[in-house]
């Protein structure tokens, strides 16, 4: 790390981070029920770019990485953090203590996207 980084620094941003991947995972759950144009209009385009994003890092999300760098030093430490490009089977397991193994977890992620897609587009049809 450089010097001007302080460990005890880099270790209070990983909640942080963790934080914003919970939020992330709230608005794709549930942004398409929110019934203002201006979200739906931003959630149909966080959703396809989130997918995009994740097809083009290997099934894996850039904030799991980024955690991977903060703890370990290394963009990618899939075997050091459980999470990289497993967090939602990692999230599925410990709340319902089902697990949802690669590629079946991918294809679930993806299929459940496209239906939420469609909600919000819906959504976004129906009120306007």
């Amino acid at each position: 790390w450089p010097v001007s980084v302080r460990p005890e620094a880099v270790t209070a941003l990983i909640p942080v981070l963790r934080a914003v991947h919970y939020a992330a995972l709230a608005f794709g759950a549930l942004g398409w029920a929110i019934p203002v144009k201006a979200v739906l209009i931003a959630y149909l385009v966080f959703l396809p770019a989130l997918a995009v994003q994740w097809r083009l890092n290997r099934d894996s999300c850039l904030l799991d990485n980024l955690e991977s760098w903060l703890k370990h030093g290394r963009f990618r430490a899939g075997a050091a953090n459980p999470n990289e490009g497993a967090f939602l089977a990692n999230l599925v397991h410990r709340v319902f203590r089902i697990r949802v193994l690669e590629p079946l977890a991918s294809r679930l992620i993806y299929i459940a996207m496209a239906i939420l897609f469609a909600f919000g587009a819906f959504h976004l049809a129906w009120r306007w």
